[in-house]
């Protein structure tokens, strides 16, 4: 390039940019919709307009805070990104000085184009694999063998591929309990008691072998110190778990390996040795090392909006549509990772707190390692709809402040209680797809609710979990919470459990939660290893929830369980077809548990119509309808119906078949003339799923037993 043309090309972006500075004075005086253009074909010396436009998000993000630094207030800013991939170098982070208000709003969005699509990634592509004499493709990473960079997941054509894992198929099973060491109660939970060969000492990289081991509820994920092969002892660097009954390191519990180098041995399964930087990949049939796409991640988070809600700060009028966010990293830190419930101290790889009426619109979250987007402290108004979150390393939404340095979001913030304004609300998840998760963090939930209020879930398709599909509440027994008014309506949720884990619902809820809502929702196919694959369930201290109009079927322990709580209501819900009990109560109380008002519970084999504790008073029947289409006799819980119309119980209830048209199917439709119009029963269409059109295709992400394969 000539002198002349150097000085030419900065003449250009000098009045480039006068240009720029004049329109933006222009726009505010105007008060017209200013718009940036980013392109992979620009430049961030350009000064982003559309015919020489930025070359990265940030620098649009830049430009946009100067705008509003400078008084733009018009009606909106636009980001324009063309179609293209955006690798980031570190998350783009959103404080109050990139903040719109109520007048202006800051869209991000594709460039209107004929094809293509936007996708922001936190990985980095891969090449320069060599196919070995074995046929596996095999890569050098200097950035690994350096130690600058590990990553625990590979995602191979749009498809994550798992680490070799030992056993193949299957789990292995503790044989003893770690007992307590000398003078002193309870176990550390350290030590792994194996049989005969299953671990061996000489394995290559020892430290880099992740464990897995399944709980209750919970799954702890650990590394190893060292194996005992003389004792059959393998000594974890951290503790597994609580020294509680459904946790820790339990005679019988289940357990596997991931990353053995010497288990690499089927299609799709890869190996990293950090210390060579070497990474191994066995291809998959018709996989072409020369034209795959191969992405390792790179960044633990792609997104973040950061205000400090206790200084009264705010992000607010953030919109994002139509882009896909994929690829974020986890590394298991020494200490291991075990958590009590739902994997709640997981980040989301899209992250918010302080964030008012920030929308996620027709978005997608893919390939991530753990949550897909967590709304967290003081985030209130804001809407994630049409929108696809998949193949999660953890679940799909977080809402609710997780404060206290812990899981339990009753502790307070710092030195401060945890006010309303620190916990948020009125956030709305609606027509999503939140799919295939917890394929790190199995007890991940698809959406969790903590300490927040006024939220709404609503014709979501949620499916593909190892554990439960919406979960509010989050506060143990009757002590004041302030998660309440949340609403779950015309949800499709299914495939949860998977025989993974135990005690989930499709919809589990815990705590005082009053003005809580449960309607309308088909919930189906929910099994747990052990007990408790429900369909609704209300755990502990569950209290003034109305559970109205929902359809649950194809569930292992019952379409409606509750543990303990207080004057819930259930009315015009059809249960169906449970392995075990179809509805229970485990705990008798001294006040009302619930009312069983019109409710229609359908099943056809020898299990029991009732369990747990429903032959003692205190939970109120009437004007239900139960049917055994089996001809198995109906037994309430060792009474008669006659001995329970006698209790006070569904006096105007009847043993009738419903009429359904094809339960067998899943078509719960009444016939005409169902005896149920004789309860008043109220006939519901099925309203559930998501009303737009989800975007995943079926060969988006392997199956979950590509990942788990524990069922038989």
């Amino acid at each position: 390039m000539t002198r002349s043309r150097v000085a030419l090309n900065g003449l250009f972006i000098c009045l480039s940019w006068i240009i720029l500075s004049w329109m933006t004075i222009s726009f505010a005086n105007a008060a017209e919709t200013l718009e940036f253009h980013v392109s992979p074909k620009g430049a961030d010396g350009f000064p982003g307009t559309a015919d020489n436009p930025f070359a990265t998000i940030e620098r649009a993000q830049q430009a946009v805070r100067q705008a509003l630094a400078e008084g733009y207030d018009g009606p909106g800013i636009v980001v324009m990104i063309a179609p293209g991939d955006y690798f980031l170098d570190k998350p783009l982070i959103f404080t109050p000085a990139d903040s719109g208000n109520r007048r202006t709003v800051i869209q991000y969005r594709p460039k209107p184009s004929t094809g293509g699509s936007v996708r922001i990634s936190g990985g980095r592509r891969l090449t320069g694999f060599q196919k070995n004499e074995a046929g596996h493709w095999v890569l050098k990473i200097p950035e690994v063998a350096a130690g600058e960079w590990n990553f625990s997941q590979l995602f191979v054509n749009g498809q994550r591929r798992a680490r070799p894992r030992w056993p193949k198929t299957g789990a292995f099973h503790i044989v003893q309990d770690d007992p307590p060491k000398e003078g002193k109660e309870g176990s550390d939970h350290n030590r792994l008691y194996f049989d005969g060969d299953d671990l061996r000492a000489d394995w290559a990289n020892l430290e880099d072998i992740e464990l897995i081991v399944f709980h209750t509820w919970t799954a702890s994920r650990m590394r190893m110190d060292r194996v005992d092969e003389k004792e059959n002892i393998a000594w974890l660097t951290a503790t597994a778990g609580r020294d509680q009954w459904w946790s820790g390191l339990r005679k019988g519990r289940r357990y596997f390996l991931e990353n053995v180098r010497e288990a690499l041995s089927e299609p799709g399964e890869w190996y990293l040795d950090k210390t060579t930087g070497e990474l191994t990949y066995i291809p998959m049939d018709g996989e072409n090392l020369a034209t795959a796409e191969v992405i390792a991640p790179r960044l633990s988070h792609l997104l973040k909006i950061e205000a400090d809600v206790t200084k009264g700060e705010s992000v607010e009028s953030l919109e994002f549509y139509g882009l896909n966010f994929a690829h974020t990293n986890y590394v298991l830190p020494k200490e291991g990772y075990s958590v009590a419930q739902a994997e709640v101290t997981l980040d989301g790889a899209i992250r918010a707190d302080g964030a008012r009426r920030v929308v996620f619109d027709r978005c997608s979250v893919a390939h991530v390692a753990q949550y897909a987007i967590q709304f967290n402290t003081g985030c209130e108004e804001n809407r994630v709809v049409h929108c696809d979150l998949y193949d999660l390393g953890g679940g799909g939404v977080q809402i609710g402040a997780k404060v206290g340095g812990g899981w339990f979001s009753h502790l307070p913030y710092g030195d401060k209680p945890l006010t309303e304004a620190v916990k948020g609300g009125h956030n709305t998840v609606e027509n999503c797809t939140i799919a295939y998760g917890g394929r790190i963090f199995s007890a991940a939930v698809g959406v969790w609710i903590g300490w927040s209020s006024y939220n709404r879930v609503a014709h979501c398709d949620i499916y593909d979990f190892f554990y439960t599909g919406i979960s509010p509440g989050w506060s143990w027994g009757y002590q004041r919470t302030l998660s309440h008014h949340n609403t779950m309506e015309y949800n499709h949720i299914h495939t949860l459990g998977q025989r993974v884990l135990s005690d989930m619902g499709g919809i589990y809820m815990l705590g005082d939660s009053p003005g809580t809502v449960v309607r309308g929702n088909r919930i189906h196919d929910v099994y747990s290893y052990d007990y408790g694959g429900w369909g609704i369930y209300t755990d502990e201290g569950s209290t003034h929830i109305l559970i109205e109009r929902n359809l649950a079927y194809n569930v292992k322990d019952g379409g409606f369980h509750q543990h303990y709580g207080k004057e819930n209501f259930l009315i015009d819900n059809i249960f169906a077809f449970s392995d075990e009990a179809q509805i229970k109560r485990t705990r008798h109380e001294e006040h009302v548990s619930f009312s069983f008002i019109r409710n229609i519970v359908y099943w056809n084999s020898k299990a029991p119509l009732m369990g747990g504790s429903l032959d003692k008073d205190n939970a109120d029947f009437d004007y239900n309808i139960y049917w055994n289409a089996s001809g198995e006799p109906f037994d309430f819980q060792g009474k008669s119906f006659e001995d329970w119309r006698a209790m006070g119980r569904d006096v105007h209830g009847m043993i009738a078949d419903p009429m359904f048209v094809d339960p067998g199917a899943g078509d719960f439709t009444l016939k005409a003339g169902s005896p149920a119009e004789a309860i008043g029963f109220r006939p519901f269409e099925d309203q559930a799923g998501r009303k737009t059109r989800s975007r995943i295709k079926p060969d988006m992400t392997r199956p979950a037993t590509a990942f788990y394969r524990m069922t038989p």
